[in-house]
């Protein structure tokens, strides 16, 4: 996971310094919408982490190239607005963790940092659960336990999901099950048996 993470930084940085050219002014704005963009890498690496421990490597090209980019663009409002789709799909569209990544870094950008903390901490529990998922799963697929999360872990993303949950998201109850299913799962979870 560590590797993949400059990499996203850098994938990020190349985009904002090809969009000065295109009217993007420079300034300190930038490093925040960077900071901003790191929960939506980890969500795309956690998803590629979960297809890599079940698909084959021409799979992932597929799922994870064409299908999950075309999915993510057309359900994120980058290309048009959201309202467009109608109430219901635009209301499945925002609790998907695709729209809140464009919405905080818009946010960011609009330099309203408030507007921006509800949509990253979406995205956040998304991909800690996707996280979690994947260690769970290739534990599993290999037939190994191993530890998942530590406690402190464990407790962060219980804290999130319970935060999520007084700001009334609609996935949050989805999110909450999946933790306490790890919570009670033979797994350990974090730190050592």
């Amino acid at each position: 996971i560590i590797p993949f993470i400059p990499l996203a930084l850098l994938q990020s940085a190349l985009c904002l310094i090809i969009a000065i050219p295109l009217g993007l002014k420079p300034g300190i704005g930038m490093l925040t919408v960077l900071i901003a963009s790191i929960p939506a890498s980890f969500l795309y690496i956690g998803i590629g982490i979960l297809c890599g421990t079940f698909l084959s490597d021409k799979q992932v090209g597929g799922i994870c190239g064409a299908l999950l980019t075309n999915v993510s663009a057309w359900l994120s409002g980058i290309w048009f607005d959201l309202s467009l789709l109608g109430k219901t799909l635009e209301g499945i569209a925002k609790s998907l963790p695709f729209a809140n990544a464009v919405i905080s870094v818009q946010a960011v950008f609009a330099g309203d940092l408030t507007a921006a903390l509800k949509p990253i901490i979406i995205v956040s529990a998304y991909a800690a659960a996707l996280f979690a998922g994947a260690v769970i799963l290739f534990s599993a697929k290999i037939k190994t336990p191993v530890r998942v999360l530590s406690a402190a872990m464990r407790e962060l993303c219980l804290d999130v999901l319970h935060d999520i949950d007084h700001l009334n998201i609609l996935s949050t109850r989805n999110l909450f099950v999946l933790f306490k299913l790890f919570d009670q799962s033979e797994f350990f979870l974090l730190g050592k048996s």
